[in-house]
């Protein structure tokens, strides 16, 4: 069952609803409660108060001052959380750029890579054309040292050949050259040859007349020639020699050019010598 409230020693008396003013006897005793100290003694009230207000004046502060601690605790955890993300952020964007260079970097060294294959194939395909080509050359070496080895055997047996007939006729050359006062000699630069001619002069057989002709070319040149012609007559020779290729023609009009100013000099000498003896 529920106990009745019991009312405060502090509650002020009142009286019933609907009675009159309190008397004067009811007056007394109050007065007499406020005198008593008994009745109104809060020190252990405010005492119990101020400790309560001490500790939790000392608990709000160390409340407080865990919470800044935690709070400046927070913002410094944020803080470096912060510098690590924007550290996190920066390495990822050089990590993108990196890899985007790198990405370059590959693309660069495949197209180098192929460019080099494709360069490799061609110089290995042109590597056997040129080992292709070089055993062909050197077969084709080959085949020509074979012929020349035998050019070379077949005019050395031609050399000795025209040597053995050059000594048989050898006799008969020099009769030749002794009776027709011809000969026909080489010089020493190539492609030449000397006509040698004597019995040209009724004073003096052995006096000798020759010219040298070049023969390298088509267009024959003379080089010497004594003694000396007429610059015309010698033009219309070469130039008759070089037109009819008739080289015998030539020889045998050079010989009586040559004759006729031998002739020619032989008389004048004479006549001269004739005028000196008067």
């Amino acid at each position: 069952m529920a106990t009745a409230p019991r009312p405060s020693v502090l509650a002020t008396p009142r009286r019933p609803f609907g009675t009159g003013a309190p008397s004067n006897a009811e007056m007394r005793k109050v007065y007499a409660d406020l005198d008593n100290n008994t009745v109104f003694d809060f020190s252990s009230i405010v005492s119990a108060v101020k400790t309560f207000s001490t500790r939790f004046r000392a608990y709000t502060e160390n409340a407080i001052s865990n919470i800044n601690d935690d709070k400046a605790e927070f913002d410094a955890n944020r803080m470096e959380h912060r510098n690590q993300l924007s550290t996190l952020d920066r390495e990822i964007e050089d990590a993108k750029a990196s890899q985007g260079d790198l990405w370059d970097t590959i693309a660069r060294e495949r197209e180098q890579d192929a460019s080099l294959r494709s360069r490799q194939q061609a110089l290995q395909s042109q590597k056997a054309s040129v080992t292709q080509r070089c055993n062909e050359l050197q077969a084709e070496i080959a085949e020509l040292r074979q012929n020349l080895e035998k050019k070379k055997q077949a005019k050395e047996l031609q050399k000795e050949k025209l040597k053995e007939q050059i000594n048989k006729n050898g006799p008969e050359l020099h009769l030749l050259e002794s009776k027709t006062g011809c000969s026909i000699q080489p010089t020493k630069v190539g492609d030449q040859l000397k006509f040698i001619y004597n019995l040209m002069n009724a004073d003096d057989w052995s006096q000798e007349c020759h010219f040298t002709i070049d023969v390298s070319s088509s267009k024959y040149k003379l080089t010497s020639l004594s003694p000396k012609l007429d610059a015309s007559l010698q033009g219309s020779l070469l130039q008759e020699l070089n037109s009819t290729r008739k080289f015998y023609t030539f020889v045998k009009k050079m010989r009586a050019a040559l004759r006729a100013q031998v002739e020619k000099e032989r008389l004048e000498a004479r006549d001269a010598a004739r005028r000196g003896g008067r």
